[in-house]
């Protein structure tokens, strides 16, 4: 499948680590960057430069991925780094990429800082949104009877 499937700024962590196949989780993450860019009125998870060429494979003959190193980053400073689990669709230069260097924690209550409308029960929407597992973002719940008072 493309990575061009969805604008640049809302690309879920499956898309821009090159993997092959995604559901409609990918439309769940980006309504979460939609919704932090609506408090914050800025682009959550917007890169100076977002493009570095990985390989996806040591394998020659396979078509490197672009992956998108910087984006994800910028995710992984604020989600913390993700399991093995949450990364397994992933092509291995991605999978590297993520998991070198040190462990990351995640740093969610920045979100508060978004707007000062940002709300305990707005930050907790943008939580079950801005999953990097695109399995446990999808069977987290209906979103719709989330208690977010719009």
């Amino acid at each position: 499948m493309t990575q061009e499937v969805v604008t640049q700024y809302y690309r879920a962590p499956e898309i821009l680590m090159g993997s092959r196949h995604y559901s409609n989780a990918i439309d769940i993450w980006s309504v979460g960057c939609i919704f932090a860019e609506l408090l914050g009125r800025r682009i959550l998870f917007q890169a100076q430069s977002p493009i570095q060429q990985v390989p996806s494979s040591p394998r020659p003959q396979r078509v490197p991925h672009v992956i998108r190193t910087r984006e994800l980053d910028l995710i992984t400073d604020l989600l913390g780094t993700p399991s093995v689990e949450a990364v397994r669709t992933a092509c291995e230069g991605a999978r590297a990429h993520v998991h070198r260097g040190a462990l990351k924690q995640p740093s969610l209550p920045v979100l508060y800082t978004l707007s000062g409308q940002a709300t305990h029960e707005a930050v907790h929407l943008l939580c079950r949104m801005l999953v990097f597992d695109p399995v446990s973002r999808r069977d987290n719940g209906p979103l719709t009877r989330d208690p977010f008072d719009y």
